[in-house]
């Protein structure tokens, strides 16, 4: 049978004519599909278990499946062919997948992005692990401005007869790494599970994304948030596109981890975003300072620059010498470069060094609120500003989540050793390394504000990571958030919270507990742990040690976990528990409720108290 099953497949796509093309090496000649191979696919699904196929990350890493090719789409870029996929996994239907489609030219260095020229033939969308360059290089390279696409199968929505809602996805990294082309921005367990259209998408990264710089005269070198320019760029591809693979343009909501959370919190206030949004979530976003023009952002130019050896001269002659250094060169500094972030890490947060630029210019704000002038990508320095200068929001509602732990990995990858809990340290740590790369408080904070803290979080009882990995949690995602929602509620917003406190049950035998050494601590959540569970990662887990290590109560956490999310992001709303019933907004009125995925299921809670102090102080110390 498994003979037969093959040269069906094979005579499928090898006994029509062939359409040749040859775009920018992303494809290869191929077949054209054939009616019959999708009726086949449906069909005779039995025959295709034991069929593994690991095109890009869809289906991730060798998931038992059948697949055709599906018929062509039209794009502004030119026809696009995709795969059709009929998966074997319990309560999955078929997925059609088009990855690693251009939305844009290859990138000129700190240029905004611009239309892709039309290719001739037909695309071969089977490819969506591109990377944008980075340092260190890793696999980067220039063509990297993708866009993946995950969508129930045409079968299905011509059952259902209507446009589908779209989300667009944001991968994290700090701005400085990551790709859409992993298994943690796979949107193909949602498309198979859902009537939902995932699409995942790159963007510029690092200081091919983020330079922004400004010379003597305050005169612009380099604009900057040419990442932010590709994301927004991206989204309006999406908009003009995504109706031809069953989308609804009018129903593009947004998702984004980490970095990517950030940047999402960026777009929906810039009044550069020209597409509307209709639901935001925000997953562990690290809200902190951008960086400003001709200020913190000057000093990240001068590190990168001595670090690549551009020192000499006006800043024009610098600008000269960095456009005549190739991405080579500059690759071959990448020690220095790496040693010298690390070193800015203690003046600015490392995640500040490398994100959106907000230029004071074009913002002008009173306690009335703020005029953002229409060319402005950054509208306000700091999200902790929102509520005394709330500027408009393009979503109509906002989920925001966070896991129980955010700071302790990063904290624990600082300092290796335990800390001493003896009174004084506190203060010298505060006021040195930690104080920018863990809270995010400006480098003029006063002594008296660290003995406040120090009265807050000091616990002699506790080892001071605990203190530090406290503050970077409350003052870095807790309080902007809590500051955030009174922001919004003010606009007429509707804004959620979630916390994800299940213990994953591969950190609670003791072994180290993830893949990539995020939170080595027993029984700690942190950040960047959620993702795994949001995507499904553990079915599609291409690390056999790792997707062991998912207990029942893991597995069933991921799917009540997504069900919250892909929810929310169909219809703006969150399903409480199992009675349905809904979560209110999170408001000082409602008394800041949240939603919890726990160890023992989903449960309605609130925003506790502990927080009010601490976010008042941090208000005070943060707001410009």
């Amino acid at each position: 049978m498994q003979l037969l099953t093959f040269m069906f497949l094979w005579s499928c796509v090898h006994s029509l004519p062939r359409v040749s093309f040859n775009v920018n090496n992303y494809g290869k000649d191929h077949p054209a599909p054939k009616p019959d191979c999708e009726k086949f696919c449906f069909s005779q699904e039995p025959q295709c278990k034991g069929l593994q196929f690991g095109d890009s990350a869809t289906p991730p890493f060798g998931i038992d499946a059948c697949r055709c090719l599906t018929d062509p789409v039209p794009t502004s870029g030119g026809l696009v062919q995709g795969r059709l996929w009929t998966p074997t996994a319990p309560n999955r239907k078929a997925v059609e997948t088009f990855l690693g489609i251009p939305y844009a030219d290859p990138p000129a260095r700190f240029q905004d992005p611009t239309a892709r020229t039309p290719w001739q033939g037909v695309f071969e969308a089977t490819n969506g692990q591109s990377q944008c360059p980075k340092v260190p290089r890793g696999s980067s390279e220039q063509d990297c401005l993708i866009a993946n696409i995950w969508t129930p199968s045409t079968q299905r929505r011509e059952k259902l007869n209507k446009k589908l809602p779209v989300v667009v996805y944001m991968h994290g990294g700090s701005h400085a790494f990551g790709t859409s082309g992993t298994i943690f921005s796979s949107g193909f367990d949602w498309a198979a599970q859902e009537d939902i259209i995932v699409v995942s998408i790159n963007a510029r990264l690092s200081i091919w994304g983020s330079l922004c710089w400004r010379d003597e005269n305050g005169n612009n070198l380099v604009d900057g948030n040419f990442m932010l320019k590709d994301q927004a760029f991206a989204l309006k591809w999406v908009y003009d596109n995504i109706g031809n693979f069953g989308g609804d343009q009018n129903h593009i909501s947004v998702s984004g981890s980490s970095a990517g959370a950030y940047d999402i919190w960026t777009l929906i206030q810039s009044p550069q975003l020209k597409v509307p949004i209709k639901y935001a979530y925000l997953q562990s976003p690290p809200l902190i300072p951008a960086m400003v023009k001709g200020g913190n952002a000057n000093v990240v130019v001068d590190t990168f620059l001595s670090a690549i050896g551009c020192t000499n001269g006006t800043s024009q002659q610098k600008y000269n010498c960095l456009m005549g250094t190739s991405d080579e060169q500059i690759w071959a500094h990448t020690s220095e470069i790496l040693t010298a972030f690390t070193t800015l890490a203690t003046q600015i947060h490392p995640t500040e060094s490398l994100g959106p630029c907000y230029d004071p210019t074009l913002t002008t704000c009173s306690a009335a609120g703020c005029v953002v002038s229409p060319s402005s990508w950054v509208a306000l320095p700091s999200p902790m500003s929102i509520e005394q200068y709330p500027v408009p929001v393009n979503a109509e509602a906002v989920l925001f989540s966070n896991v129980q732990h955010e700071g302790w990995g990063n904290v624990w990858a600082i300092f290796p050793t335990p800390l001493p809990n003896a009174a004084g340290t506190f203060q010298t740590l505060m006021r040195g390394f930690s104080l920018s790369t863990y809270s995010g408080f400006p480098a003029n904070i006063t002594n008296a504000q660290i003995a406040t803290l120090e009265q807050t979080y000091f616990d002699t009882n506790n080892d001071l990571h605990e203190e530090l990995a406290s503050i970077q949690d409350d003052m870095t995602f807790n309080c902007p958030i809590r500051v955030i929602g009174d922001g919004l509620a003010s606009q007429g917003k509707n804004v959620y919270k979630l916390w994800f406190t299940h213990v994953p049950g591969f950190v609670e035998d003791g072994v180290e507990s993830y893949p990539d050494g995020i939170c080595d601590a027993d029984g700690y959540i942190c950040h960047a742990v959620d993702p795994w569970f949001l995507w499904n990662t553990r079915q599609w887990s291409k690390w056999t040690d790792f997707e062991d290590r998912f207990t029942s109560e893991d597995v069933e956490t991921s799917q009540a976990y997504q069900n919250i999310v892909i929810s929310f992001l169909k219809t703006g709303l969150i399903k409480g528990d199992a009675q349905n019933t809904y979560l209110k907004a999170y408001t000082n009125e409602n008394g800041y409720p949240s939603i919890q995925v726990t160890n023992n299921g989903v449960a309605l809670g609130k925003f506790d108290s502990y927080f009010v102090k601490q976010c008042e102080f941090g208000q005070q110390v943060r707001v410009p």
